[in-house]
């Protein structure tokens, strides 16, 4: 739910926002509500994004949802992916991924197989888990300096194929070009 848990996404998606986007709460969300201006004190037919963990099974009768929940077995996972760690600290996932070929690249819409505290323990050596915010996350703290030393941490929010931090080590979501 984290990627599409974003204005941005929604922007996209639902062809723009009319009356913009706002955080609200909400197993339902995220969504586009259909709700008129004179129904809703926020103005109607809005885009909402929530702090809250959704379920798949929440439903409301004035939105259409966006839902990345995939049944299973019909996991959509790139057929390419290669999850790959950083050899080394304050490396990013784009050069993480170019330096495995010419041909890669880091997806950042495959980080959903690559957030997650399983993931990360099987490619370090991870004291513990815990849910951080960064623009380096998912990670292992690597630097013996670090009040997080040893601990592998996750994000709700979207990463980004972008971020990297001295003390830390990515792991990414590493794709061919096609």
């Amino acid at each position: 739910f984290d990627y599409v848990n974003q204005c941005k996404v929604l922007r996209k998606v639902f062809g723009g926002c009319v009356n913009g986007c706002r955080r609200d709460w909400g197993k339902d969300i995220p969504v586009y509500e259909h709700i008129s201006e004179e129904e809703s004190q926020f103005g109607g037919h809005q885009c909402l994004v929530t702090e809250m963990i959704p379920t798949c099974e929440a439903r409301h009768p004035k939105t259409e949802r966006l839902c990345p929940c995939i049944p299973r077995g019909k996991v959509q996972v790139q057929s390419t992916l290669k999850i790959t760690p950083a050899a080394r600290e304050n490396t990013n996932c784009n050069d993480v991924c170019s330096a495995l070929s010419p041909k890669h690249r880091c997806d950042d819409t495959q980080f959903h197989y690559v957030n997650t505290c399983q993931a990360l323990k099987a490619h370090f050596a991870c004291t513990s888990c815990d849910v951080n915010q960064g623009k380096d996350i998912p990670n292992y703290v690597s630097k013996e300096d670090d009040a997080n030393f040893g601990k592998c941490l996750t994000q709700r929010a979207a990463p980004t194929c972008d971020g990297s931090h001295k003390n830390t080590k990515r792991l990414c979501p590493c794709v061919l070009n096609e």
